[in-house]
């Protein structure tokens, strides 16, 4: 795998997790 596949297979994984947390955080804020 080349240094470009793993970096934008980071890139793509941080953004996932990003978008989970920032739904998880607008959830949060209805239950407040």
């Amino acid at each position: 795998m080349s240094f470009d596949e793993e970096w934008a297979g980071l890139k793509t994984e941080a953004l996932a997790r990003r978008s989970t947390g920032m739904q998880l955080n607008q959830l949060g804020g209805v239950f407040k």
